[in-house]
């Protein structure tokens, strides 16, 4: 069973876990294994942290760490009438060929996310989830979802939840039958849960099991059968923790990080203190940390 990251505790224990799964991995390399890139190596170091390169687990925890205080400060201060939303989007536009996925601007997600959630104001990060074979676009496919995970606030219920119901009648998602846009009514208790999760490193792998179920006219008694999907999930394996990584090199951790109206000035408050220290010592270190960025604008 995979467990929930809900708190900063499982967030550090479920990145140290995986921290020590990739020492060991590259202490006992075999013929055939997957390696770390050499930049991304470096990116690991705990010591490196302070790069908030996306790859690092120390950056992670130091971001979700503040995060959950600022969030709760800002949470706390809106009108109790005022709902709170933990919402999941995940269109299949955003899905694609693992091989692909190095290449992937996040501003073109993100920008998307603005657009659609509107006058929403929302604090959220970018995640991207493994599915070893994806039928979707070629028979055994290695594929990637970027995706967003996001606490919003700044509508009603209503408004919100109908929303939704327009976005998903436009979006399809990766699993036929599936939402590509999840929205939940949440406590600000379970809302602060739901920090650690939207900045964790991925986790978990999926994978999306064919069935058939038959299906009887009720008034000519013909039987027929349609397909079924379903969604599983697991641990990454060790081997897909190395790919996550290497491909998560390719972005600072605030560059994932992002949010709109009232959620960007948040999101700026902390990174800049997250930042702070390090620029104090050495302000021009940072741009000279990461070689060859795809994404920097």
């Amino acid at each position: 069973m995979v467990k929930p990251i809900n708190s900063l505790e499982r967030l550090i224990s479920e990145m140290s876990e995986q921290d020590h799964r990739l020492r060991d991995y590259e202490a006992n390399a075999r013929r055939g294994y997957l390696p770390l890139n050499n930049y991304v190596e470096r990116d690991l170091q705990d010591q490196n942290w302070m790069y908030l390169n996306a790859a690092n687990a120390t950056s992670r925890i130091a971001v979700a760490r503040i995060a959950e205080r600022r969030i709760e400060e800002a949470l706390a201060r809106l009108p109790p009438s005022m709902p709170i939303f933990w919402i999941t989007l995940a269109p299949l536009k955003y899905a694609m060929a693992a091989s692909e996925a190095k290449n992937f601007d996040v501003r073109r997600l993100q920008g998307w996310t603005r657009q659609v959630l509107g006058g929403l104001s929302f604090i959220g990060c970018v995640d991207v989830a493994y599915y070893p074979r994806y039928w979707g676009f070629f028979p055994g496919t290695k594929a990637m979802s970027f995706h967003v995970h996001a606490l919003a606030w700044g509508m009603d219920r209503h408004s919100l939840f109908a929303l939704s119901e327009q976005l998903n009648a436009k979006y399809d998602c990766m699993i036929p039958g599936a939402v590509a846009v999840h929205v939940q009514d949440v406590p600000l208790r379970m809302a602060l849960q739901k920090v650690p999760y939207m900045l964790k490193r991925p986790t978990k792998s999926y994978r999306i099991r064919i069935g058939k179920r038959e299906l009887t006219d009720s008034e000519t008694g013909e039987i027929t059968s349609e397909r079924t999907y379903k969604q599983f999930k697991q641990k990454l394996r060790t081997r897909e923790i190395v790919m996550s990584v290497n491909l998560l090199h390719n972005w600072f951790l605030e560059e994932l990080f992002f949010g709109s109206l009232e959620g960007t000035t948040l999101r700026n408050e902390i990174v800049g203190e997250v930042l702070r220290p390090m620029f104090r010592r050495d302000p021009g270190s940072r741009n000279a940390s990461r070689p060859g960025s795809v994404n920097r604008g």
